[in-house]
This record gives C-alpha cells, structure tokens and sequence, in this order.
C-alpha cells in the first residue's frame, strides 16, 4: 500500500503495523498539521471477502461501532452534520471550539477509517 507524505496541510508523522501482534488491524498512519491531527486506519478485521461481497453492509456496521468508540472517548462531543455517499460515511462532531470528523468507507477488502480533529 503506497500513502502520501502529505494530504492537502497534513504531513506525514508515523506508521504502526498493527497486523503483527494483532491480525486485522492492519496498519494506523498519523499525519499532522498546525493545530491538527490526523489518523487513517486500513484494515480488514479478517472479513475481507465479506467487505467484498457486501461493501455498504459491512461499512455501515463499521461506521456505527467507529461512531460509538469516538462518542464514548469524547462525551463532550456534538454532532454537526452527516454524509454518506457510495459507502462513504462521514460525521463532524464538535466540541468547544474543537471540529472533528469519523470517516469510514470500505475498499478492495478493507476498512478505511479517518479521524480528523
């Protein structure tokens, strides 16, 4: 998998290769920027073929768990606006003065997640 060193102000910070000690987490990449911070997740859970037969399905139950693990780590959080698109789902949240943002889509056999905050 090839990523870029930057997107859009965002720079490139680390790679973790979650797969080794736990299979289907697959790899976490953190980009940052002035007063922002970014993680991209890629990962299968070990479904894959399921992501592939039934890509909006599984996206959606992805989206929901996603939803809830960033509520329950930011209680303060609330809710903007949602999208969704073509097995895209995203959501801004904010909280004080501070926007955020859950991505999921699902790819080729994987989950793409994003925080943005």
């Amino acid at each position: 998998m090839s990523l870029p060193w930057e997107i859009g102000w965002h720079h490139f910070d680390y790679l973790s290769d979650n797969e080794a000690e736990h299979p289907g987490l697959g790899v976490s990449v953190a980009y940052s920027a002035p007063q922002a911070k970014m993680m991209i997740y890629a990962y299968d859970k070990t479904i894959s073929e399921k992501i592939k037969d039934d890509p909006d399905g599984s996206a959606k139950l992805e989206y929901l768990q996603a939803l809830s693990d960033f509520e329950s780590m930011n209680p303060d959080a609330k809710p903007l606006r949602e999208h969704e698109e073509g097995g895209v789902r995203l959501r801004f949240y904010e909280s004080g003065e501070i926007l955020s943002a859950v991505l999921v889509a699902p790819f080729d056999g994987l989950f793409f997640k994003l925080r943005l905050t």
